[in-house]
């Protein structure tokens, strides 16, 4: 119940911030289209004398389609800013409650980080790289701008296998495979990773991204090999995946 209810706030939160934006942006593009026309035709009227009639007709069309397009800019913007505020507030919601979950199902003086990689595709619908977009507690700059190819590290394993998939640094050095100098160094200090890949709704086709638990501390500290545990990482990975976009 304590889940549901931290889940409901934050979506009621974010909501209300929503509307709020969206009402006050539309008159304020309407009126910034004006301006952009009224100061427009006024540079036309003072050199119209210059100006044929079809360069005046010209101008004419020119500042209709650039209002609009102000317009509409400024009308469609804050609304998607709105729903990226929305949905990061809500997976961060959900990864405060897994790793206040994964503690108290495992107590323990161990590190625990958890990230949220939504996969980058090409034009033309490919797959392409892994990136981390919503994360709590420690990671660098570095690590946040790293780009792992499909099938690369811990996470791309895990997406082309559509199936959890650890890495021990004892004994899983195959995991570093196809990894960069730069993506070695930057995670070098991590021991293990569990890696769950996140479907959208029930469907378990292509996964859209990856929820990723590492830690500084050995494997057998985090139990990220225990059945449990993973059962615990997959629901919440199904969470997430319910309205991850």
């Amino acid at each position: 119940m304590g889940f549901r209810v931290r889940i409901s706030s934050v979506v009621a939160s974010a909501s209300t911030q929503a509307y709020f934006r969206w009402l006050g942006s539309g008159p304020l593009a309407l009126f910034n289209a004006l301006v952009i026309l009224a100061v427009i035709g006024i540079v036309a009227e003072l050199f119209g004398e210059s100006m044929g009639l079809g360069m005046k007709i010209a101008i004419i069309v020119i500042v209709v389609f650039v209002s609009l397009f102000v317009f509409f800019l400024q009308q469609f913007q804050p609304a998607l800013s709105a729903r990226n505020e929305y949905q990061e507030a809500l997976v961060k919601a959900v990864l405060e409650r897994l790793v206040e979950r994964y503690r108290h199902e495992n107590h323990g003086d161990y590190d625990l980080r958890v990230n949220v990689m939504k996969l980058r595709r090409t034009h033309w619908g490919y797959p392409l790289y892994l990136k981390i977009d919503y994360s709590l507690a420690g990671y660098s700059e570095l690590e946040q701008e790293l780009e792992f190819k499909i099938d690369t590290g811990c996470c791309g394993w895990a997406f082309v296998a559509r199936e959890q998939t650890i890495y021990d640094k004892a004994l899983h050095q195959e995991a570093l495979r196809g990894m960069t100098q730069s993506q070695r160094e930057a995670t070098d200090v991590v021991h293990c990773v569990l890696s769950t890949p996140i479907f959208r709704g029930q469907g378990k086709s292509e996964p859209i991204g990856i929820l990723n638990l590492d830690s500084q501390n050995e494997i057998g500290e985090t139990m990220f090999r225990d059945k449990e545990m993973k059962v615990l990482v997959a629901q919440y990975a199904a969470i997430i995946g319910s309205f991850l976009r």
